[in-house]
């Protein structure tokens, strides 16, 4: 064997020690090492994840007792019997009458997540899972514009009513004086976060200067009925313009020495005029007159007038 082919074969072995060494080291040692550094970034993810939760547990604890305190029981027929009562208080202290109160039963209010279309075996727990159930009523009863509008801002400023479902208002009289009202509410049941309150919680009324947020609408009442529509006025005709030999009136036929002259009066200004042949008055020019009348001349056609009549009421002379 020649030195070359010694020196090529010691190469090969030398690079097989190595590849070989090289795969035991990546599957024994750095393979499984970088497996656990992996898992542990992980963990550290997840602890860090967990310890933010933790820092807003008093949050979340505080956030908790503050609904609690907003609801009326720890049973359902504490809460339902609580719930109808604060109903018959608002709309009684805000002076509605006939006043008639309905509830129904609580309804479960899954927990949102397991609607969120995460797949997961939490998500699928979590979409059985139950947070709270909410009590549903309606109040109603008769009143004016304004204690309707009071009851339901009333209403609607308990911190027991947690969301306002319903408002229907509709005259209960021709005048639209008197109103009837139904008011739906939802309240909210959970008998894990309750907690008693220090005294009897009451009705929550509203002061004066609320009333200012529906002032307004009372004052408009949108529903009164507006008055009837006036007949339409006739169209004023226009007076069709007035001749001006209408308001040249003769009253004489005059002989003297400058011959023969013509009175004249107009029945508007009141003047008078003595008209000579040949002179003229509104385009009418004097031709002759003889005893109770006159020929003028308009437009060169003659035309006969007799005492007492205007220019107006002239005769054509044939």
């Amino acid at each position: 064997m020649s030195a070359r082919r010694k020196q090529a074969l010691r190469i090969v072995g030398a690079l097989v020690v190595l590849g070989a060494g090289y795969v035991s080291y990546s599957w024994l040692y750095a393979g499984p090492r970088d497996a656990i550094l992996g898992r542990l970034a992980e963990d550290r993810d997840a602890i860090e994840r967990y310890g933010t939760a933790l820092k807003q547990r008093t949050a979340v604890n505080t956030g908790l007792k503050a609904a609690g305190a907003r609801t009326l029981g720890a049973t359902e027929e504490e809460a339902d019997a609580a719930f109808r009562d604060h109903l018959f208080a608002v709309a009684s202290k805000c002076g509605l009458s006939g006043v008639e109160v309905t509830s129904t039963s609580p309804l479960p209010v899954h927990n949102p997540v397991g609607d969120s279309g995460i797949r997961s075996a939490t998500a699928r727990e979590l979409k059985k899972q139950v947070d709270f159930r909410t009590l549903g009523g309606t109040v109603s009863g008769k009143g004016s514009l304004d204690e309707v509008m009071r009851a339901a801002a009333t209403l609607d400023a308990q911190p027991w009513a947690h969301r306002l479902t319903t408002i229907l208002v509709k005259p209960a009289d021709k005048e639209h004086q008197r109103f009837e009202v139904m008011l739906g509410v939802q309240g909210v049941l959970a008998p894990d976060l309750y907690t008693p309150p220090a005294a009897e919680a009451d009705v929550t009324l509203l002061g004066d200067a609320a009333g200012q947020k529906w002032a307004a609408l009372v004052s408009k009442n949108v529903f009164r009925l507006p008055p009837p529509d006036a007949p339409p006025k006739p169209p004023v005709q226009a007076e069709a313009p007035r001749s001006p030999y209408a308001d040249w009136r003769m009253t004489g036929v005059v002989e003297s020495r400058l011959g023969t002259e013509v009175w004249l009066v107009n029945d508007r200004s009141k003047e008078r005029l003595s008209l000579a042949v040949g002179s003229q008055v509104a385009d009418a020019k004097l031709v002759s007159g003889a005893g109770e009348s006159a020929v003028f001349e308009i437009a060169g056609q003659r035309y006969e007038v007799s005492n007492g009549q205007t220019l107006e009421d002239r005769r054509p002379v044939n």
